[in-house]
């Protein structure tokens, strides 16, 4: 089976390796470097626009997670308009790929959104997205409370611990156990 087809036949198993891996190495950053628990909530519904709530630093971040193959040429990613009611709403992008063995994920971070306890930005600026599949008229109709944010919209985020410090404004605090 190729990586493509196995991404496609199994995303819901991507999906959640990605935030397992996702949430593990912020919790780690958060605790081994910065001296900090974390709390994290996962959504159980998609209809608030976010995957996780996660607290720490006494910050609460709204989190829509997105990923995709690093090779992938995303044209916009779809962020709801739920997600720009909650205090410190973001979406972080992870872009994927394998690591120099083959056997591991190698993820590269991007972020969109405002300084903690801002709004996302006005998401009113951006396209409505539209429904992959067309109606019986072969027309495809927008998708209420969805915005297309192209990539250039996002930070490049060199690390974790960068990530950290965006989000929750966390101050190193070196590593030990």
């Amino acid at each position: 089976m190729s990586t493509q087809e196995q991404n496609f036949r199994y995303s819901t198993v991507r999906e959640q390796m990605l935030e397992h891996l996702f949430v593990s190495e912020l919790m780690q950053e958060a605790w081994f470097g910065r001296k900090q628990p974390m709390d994290v909530l996962r959504s159980e519904v998609d209809s608030s626009g976010y995957d996780l709530v996660v607290e720490c630093n006494g910050i609460t971040r709204h989190i829509q997670l997105k990923s995709s193959l690093v090779e992938s040429k995303k044209r916009y990613l779809s962020v709801s308009a739920e997600l720009a009611r909650k205090p410190s709403g973001c979406v972080i992008w992870l872009r994927i790929g394998p690591d120099a063995t083959g056997r591991r994920v190698s993820i590269g971070y991007y972020f969109w959104g405002s300084a903690a306890g801002k709004p996302l930005p006005d998401l009113g600026a951006f396209q409505m997205t539209k429904h992959t599949k067309a109606n019986v008229q072969g027309t495809k109709a927008e998708r209420p409370g969805h915005h297309n944010v192209p990539p250039s919209q996002f930070k490049k985020v060199s690390s974790v611990q960068e990530l950290a410090e965006i989000l929750f404004g966390l101050p190193v605090k070196g590593h030990t156990f």
